[in-house]
């Protein structure tokens, strides 16, 4: 079980009987009237009964123990004899595994948890009668004290907007002063009143409790959770947290959602963040070896990651399993994660690991900032977190993971591993419950109430939990908060199909494994520059990769390759792969265009290239995204040809040449007159079209010259040219992109590794077909980007 016995409170071992968790409940019971009533509505067993009353009762009792004592051992005989009949009988009839549950069940009915039944409806508005009444403020930053004002906490005074509230352990000193900040001692937290007070103990930061509440009551929407060793690495929270989710001051239309597995319940989110080899506490140690990043997400609407987890640069949230095996013990640590990285968030029916360090709760999440006392200090922000997040699905909520906003510094004080063994031994078990986990309750407290319910019931906390979950969701209530509404989740429906939503390409750059000796880091801060500048300017361009052969040994390669510098990549083939997300097209690629233009409104630009293609991108730094880009410079590659010439080729054929004239011919007049201003009636050009650039706002025309095109059914090598040339005048290309791609006679036998060059915009043909190819390809590259293998270690 996930439960140790708080200090100075009572050790729960068991499930009392009917009358002792009756009288313990009536005691807990506030001054205004609300009570907790057994559901089952059990009496005290003392009462007067008729016809008899107690002297029967006890006589009854009397002869009941002799007939026991002098009977136990048949008793015993008979009890086993019963049990292994009725399991014998279950397997034989409902095999090994209804059995087992039929027996859990069972269990379970009598180790029956009494359920709190509360009347929400009859909780009254708290008062506060403390000096600060009229304090009220919509952004709260609540950090628990343990001793005088650190500099951390005096830089979140400094914050513009956000009111900081120090909470008081029995550590803190009563003079505890800090300009702007407000100080409620332990005094004064008994003095507002809250019925959870009587359940937390003096010394741990789970007294933030009595804080959250304080911050609610007094007009908090925003609630940043926060440690009083932590220091800011930005004077504003909103440089990195989503502080404003809807309206005009949002920051995001859109973020990305990990996909989901119906085999995966657990992220790492420290491997999208540059750090594999780096998992944080309450990470399930079953999941610590796999460490194979995302590459390919979707991308939702921003506006439901209600709680958003950030992450922390030199001592990050990490267990003491990894602190003590991934250091050495006069080391401090200094992990640094990805601060370029974009944000993530998690689809339901999958979790990562939540702590109270560095967490921002919107109001619809307030609810989920309860900490439990039973688990103990080092283990209760992570049972809340996973808790909250199955709940966060109950009002269509969800996590969200965010780059580093702290820097917090490793003290050489390692945490203890005996505080965390439990946590180990049973958090897999713990998310694996809670994704079974299902309710039919009418309301959000309600479900609350039964999952803390069960929660007791399956061992993960206990039944001081339970009755501290009542207390506190009739606290919420009194200090004006209104519960959410449920919303029907996706759990028991079809998951929406991967094809319906938008995507985007991230891959997570890979920094060194800590400590292991594995990387010389000097070049770091260059190379990751030079990373940083490649993804500002491809990061809106959206990559159309066309795989001319079978793409099922190289479509992830690629993806790969160009999901480090673009946020979406279509890979198209000539079989649909949805796994591989390749989209099946004819050999008349640009059928498909369309469709693709409209998928990605906000793009720069469309940058279409074939798998015989390398891209050199760092050459390209300074072409003019808004103009159209061929390989018109290039002449082996942009060929004029006379409707009269002959040949043996295709594109010397009299098909080729009538499908040219009846496209030109159909086009809209004013392309057809912008057309024959390049290029007269006799000529028309061939190119392979295996690399060329489409701006923003060119879409449109294109999108009405694939009509005749497609109608005169030209293939590409020809087809394109045409658009290109009916569209604008090739000297308003960008004449200097692409104008140094390298095209070789790819029939001839050699190597095309001699030829490749790094100066280059781009070569030409050179196709890997498998994998190893791609990674032979990938070293060549690497001589300009020092991290292009870390993708494929």
């Amino acid at each position: 079980m996930i439960v140790q016995a708080r200090a100075g409170g009572k050790q729960r071992n068991g499930v009392k009987d009917s009358a002792e968790e009756k009288k313990g409940l009536v005691e807990d019971s506030d001054s205004e009237g609300e009570q907790f009533e057994l559901q089952d509505g059990t009496k005290d067993e003392n009462e007067d009964a008729p016809g008899g009353g107690k002297n029967t009762s006890l006589a009854w009792a009397n002869t009941g123990c002799g007939y026991i004592t002098n009977n136990l051992l048949k008793i015993i005989l008979i009890f086993f004899a019963v049990v292994s009949f009725v399991i014998l009988f279950l397997i034989r009839n409902r095999g090994d595994e209804a059995a087992l549950v039929c027996i859990q069940e069972v269990s379970k009915e009598l180790e029956e948890i009494p359920y709190p039944n509360v009347d929400f409806k009859q909780v009254k508005k708290a008062k506060d009668y403390t000096r600060y009444s009229a304090v009220t403020a919509e952004k709260w930053i609540l950090v628990a004290v343990t001793g005088p004002p650190t500099p951390e906490v005096e830089a979140f005074t400094k914050l513009t907007g956000w009111q900081v509230l120090a909470i008081a352990t029995k550590d803190a000193p009563a003079d505890w002063r800090l300009a702007s900040a407000i100080f409620l001692s332990l005094d004064q937290q008994a003095q507002l009143g809250y019925r959870i007070n009587r359940f937390l103990p003096y010394d741990t930061y789970i007294r933030k409790n009595i804080g959250y509440l304080f911050a609610i009551q007094h007009g908090a929407k925003k609630i940043y959770d926060a440690d009083e060793r932590a220091a800011l690495l930005y004077d504003d929270l909103g440089k990195v947290f989503d502080v404003e989710l809807l309206g005009g001051e949002s920051r995001r239309g859109s973020v990305l959602q990990y996909r989901h597995f119906d085999s995966r319940k657990v992220v790492n989110p420290f491997i999208h963040f540059g750090q594999k080899s780096v998992w944080p506490r309450g990470y399930p140690l079953e999941s610590v070896s796999e460490i194979s990043p995302e590459i390919w997400y979707a991308e939702i609407s921003s506006g439901r990651q209600y709680i958003q987890q950030s992450l922390a640069n030199g001592l990050p949230d990490v267990d003491s399993i990894f602190y003590y095996t991934r250091k050495s013990q006069s080391v401090e640590l200094d992990i640094q994660f990805d601060s370029h990285a974009p944000t993530i968030v998690l689809p339901q029916g999958h979790m990562a690991p939540v702590n109270a360090l560095n967490t921002l709760f919107h109001q619809s999440a307030f609810w989920a900032l309860l900490l439990p006392v039973s688990v103990g200090s080092k283990t209760s922000d992570i049972v809340r977190g996973y808790w909250g997040q199955r709940l966060l699905w109950e009002v269509g909520g969800m996590l969200g993971v965010y780059p580093p906003l702290v820097r917090r510094k490793d003290r050489l004080d390692p945490p203890r591993f005996e505080l965390e063994k439990d946590l180990h031994a049973k958090v897999d078990g713990l998310i694996s419950f809670l994704l079974r986990w299902r309710s039919n309750k009418s309301t959000l407290f309600d479900r609350i109430l039964h999952l803390s319910h069960s929660m007791v019931v399956e061992g993960f906390w206990t039944s001081e939990d339970l009755h501290m979950t009542a207390a506190w969701l009739q606290d919420l209530i009194s200090v004006g908060y209104r519960q959410p509404r449920l919303l029907v989740h996706e759990l028991e429906k079809n998951r929406t199909s991967w094809s319906s939503l938008g995507h985007q390409q991230f891959l997570p750059h890979s920094f060194a494994a800590p400590y292991l000796g594995l990387e010389d880091l000097s070049g770091m801060q260059s190379s990751m520059a030079d990373l940083t500048r490649w993804r500002q300017f491809w990061g809106n361009v959206v990559l159309v990769l066309e795989c001319i052969g079978p793409s099922d040994h190289t479509a992830f390669g690629w993806r790969l390759f160009y999901a480090r510098l673009f946020k979406h990549v279509v890979i198209l083939g000539p079989e649909e792969d949805k796994e591989l997300g390749v989209e099946k097209v004819s050999w008349q690629s640009y059928n498909s265009f369309a469709g693709i233009f409209d998928r990605y409104p906000n793009s720069d630009g469309f940058l279409f290239i074939k798998d015989d293609v390398v891209l050199n991108y760092w050459n390209l730094l300074n072409a003019d995204k808004s103009k159209l880009w061929n390989v018109h410079k290039v002449p082996v590659a942009w060929q004029s040809i006379g409707f009269n010439d002959t040949g043996t080729e295709w594109f010397y054929s009299n098909a080729t040449k009538q499908g040219l004239q009846k496209a030109m011919k159909t086009m809209p007049p004013k392309f057809r007159k912008s057309y024959r201003k390049v290029r007269n009636d006799g000529h028309y050009v061939m190119s392979p079209s295996d690399l060329y650039y489409v701006p923003r706002k060119y879409v449109d025309d294109f999108i009405t010259l694939i009509t005749p095109v497609n109608n005169a059914q030209l293939r590409p090598e020809v087809a394109i040219p045409l658009i290109f040339q009916a569209i604008e005048n090739p000297n308003n290309y960008d004449s200097s992109a692409l104008s140094t791609t390298l095209y070789f006679d790819e029939t001839r036998k050699f190597d095309p590794a001699a030829l490749y060059r790094t100066d280059l915009d781009a070569v030409h043909p050179w196709r890997p077909t498998t994998e190893a190819e791609l990674v032979r390809l990938f070293k060549r590259l690497g001589k300009m980007d020092t991290h292009l293998l870390d993708a494929f270690d």
